[in-house]
């Protein structure tokens, strides 16, 4: 049993097994489902109506004490599931923040003791690639000769620079006008942009 947004966000409720039952709550409220259960293996199902639900417990009210055990008892699971997600999140998140703050104070230190624009630029480019694992980092330029173009710099960070070389080539032979695709965009807004596809 699972709840899911969508393909990216599922939680896992239980995994059930022979003689296990789910759904009970539909039957007392009739309310659409709130889970999906998938199989791992072929299984054969007994399936109970609400009209037929209702009439069991009513000529066997002994059975009521149980089922509202089983869902408390399912619906305390859910919850501490949840809150062992929520902290995790939460973990994860202050171990982000701490190692962006580490990176930065990182960055800042060595470019400081750079000689060169291009030696604290390359400082940089390391790091943000070192903490987001992207394989790419490039530094583009506006030239001083060209008013409102970037051209392609000597600061590379190549994960695998022998797979990656036609895409370096290509850049180094590249430039940007204001506005003009991705480099273009973040020369003319002054701030980050994020696209997923460069095709």
């Amino acid at each position: 049993l699972h709840l899911s947004k969508d393909d990216l966000h599922v939680m896992a409720l239980a995994t059930l097994k022979e003689g296990d039952f789910f759904g009970e709550m539909a039957l007392l409220d009739g309310a659409p489902r709130s889970a999906t259960a998938s199989t791992i293996e072929p299984c054969e199902f007994f399936v109970l109506g609400r009209d037929a639900f209702t009439e069991l417990l009513s000529h066997s009210p002994r059975l009521i004490p149980g089922l509202f055990a089983s869902i408390v008892s399912k619906l305390r699971s859910v919850n501490e599931q949840f809150l062992l997600e929520v902290v995790e999140k939460q973990k994860l998140y202050v171990k982000m923040e701490r190692e962006r703050h580490q990176a930065l104070a990182q960055i800042a230190a060595v470019s400081n003791e750079a000689t060169t624009p291009e030696e604290a630029m390359q400082v940089a480019v390391n790091q943000v690639c070192a903490y987001t694992g992207w394989p790419v980092g490039h530094v583009y330029a506006v030239s001083d000769d060209s008013e409102g173009d970037l051209f392609s710099s000597s600061v590379w960070n190549l994960q695998n620079p022998e797979r990656l070389e036609p895409f370096q080539k290509l850049s180094e032979m590249t430039h940007f006008s204001a506005g003009v695709e991705l480099g273009g965009r973040v020369l003319a807004s002054g701030k980050p942009v994020w696209i997923e596809d460069l095709a």
